[in-house]
């Protein structure tokens, strides 16, 4: 049994040759052809056949006149607790490619001046599934109402160094200046890689979950924030079975607009395991409820000197795990007593 039902003319048959060039023919829809995007118009678009572009991943099929680019399909992944009834969490598929095999790098601009005008629209149309190559997404200064989601994604860098960190995703903003681009909150779902944002201000409380915060990892190998700044109406961050790495950045929240789950005006809060940890000169500045909120998880800090932001009590542990002070080397919060 073949997948195709392709003619195998006898052995001695007359007129073999017309079976065999029906084969011939039927290749053209059976085989997918495979080239780089800027090549498919040198391909004829048979009725069936279908192109995979090799350098962005997107696929097409053909209508007898024109290559039509495919939907993919999208993914009933959703964040955590309460993205059911939270709406549309993201397009989660679309038309991202599949496969990067450049460098994914495009310019969004609030003005119109960019590849993009939206953060979310540039992930969800340039973000692969697979990552191989970095991706990067330019924000220009501008203020961007938008909860900006980071779908699933895997990463797979070949050309990876035995010292450096992969580092596939990063959102850019203004490094010097990060109240220049102000969006109002980032989650990152699922990724396998670690994704970092630089130079960007996060200023309200994420609607995909119910902590109220505005920046949160969920199921994420590492979120990295540097040279940011968080001015939230409620909750700063949260690592739910994810990774937060945080430096040289300032963190406040006023606790005005308290999750649902206990204490609110917190800074960074780990649960379901999650894990926190401040680097690069660490963290500044003060928050109206616990420093550190930790449901299950463990947080690491420089309280001797730097990397520490304030809070009341600066460690409040309402569900196990523990809290480690680099610079006292002192622990917070040993099997659940805070």
């Amino acid at each position: 049994m073949t997948n195709h039902d392709y003619s195998t003319p006898s052995r001695g048959s007359s007129n073999w040759h017309e079976p065999m060039n029906r084969n011939f023919e039927r290749l053209d829809t059976d085989v997918e052809i495979r080239d780089e995007e800027a090549n498919r118009d040198q391909y004829q678009p048979k009725e069936g056949a279908k192109f995979l572009a090799t350098d962005t991943g997107v696929r097409y099929l053909a209508d007898g006149s024109n290559w039509h680019r495919l939907q993919y399909p999208t993914s009933e992944s959703r964040s955590p607790e309460s993205a059911d009834s939270a709406g549309d969490a993201g397009n989660f598929g679309g038309t991202r490619p599949a496969v990067n095999t450049e460098k994914t790098y495009v310019k969004v601009a609030a003005d119109g001046s960019g590849d993009y005008e939206s953060i979310q629209t540039a992930i969800d149309e340039e973000f692969p599934w697979l990552i191989q190559r970095p991706v990067q997404i330019d924000i220009r200064p501008g203020t961007y109402d938008e909860h900006v989601l980071l779908p699933p994604y895997l990463a797979n860098w070949a050309e990876q160094s035995d010292r450096d960190e992969r580092v596939p995703v990063t959102l850019k903003g203004t490094r010097d200046d990060p109240e220049s681009v102000t969006v109002r909150s980032l989650m990152a779902t699922g990724g396998v890689g670690a994704t970092q944002a630089i130079g960007i201000t996060f200023d309200g409380a994420c609607k995909w979950d119910n902590e109220a915060c505005a920046v949160a990892s969920y199921n994420t190998y590492r979120l990295a924030l540097y040279d940011c700044k968080i001015d939230a109406p409620g909750n700063a961050m949260v690592a739910y079975d994810g990774h937060l790495k945080v430096g040289r950045t300032e963190v406040n929240a006023r606790g005005e607009a308290g999750g649902d789950n206990g204490n609110t005006g917190w800074g960074a809060k780990v649960k379901n395991m999650g894990r926190y940890w401040a680097t690069a000169d660490g963290t500044t500045g003060s928050v109206s409820g616990p420093a550190y909120n930790i449901d299950s998880g463990i947080i690491a800090f420089n309280h001797a000197g730097r990397g520490h932001f304030d809070g009341d009590p600066l460690v409040s542990n309402t569900g196990g795990g523990f809290a480690i002070d680099e610079g006292t080397k002192k622990i917070h919060g040993l099997n659940g007593f805070a």
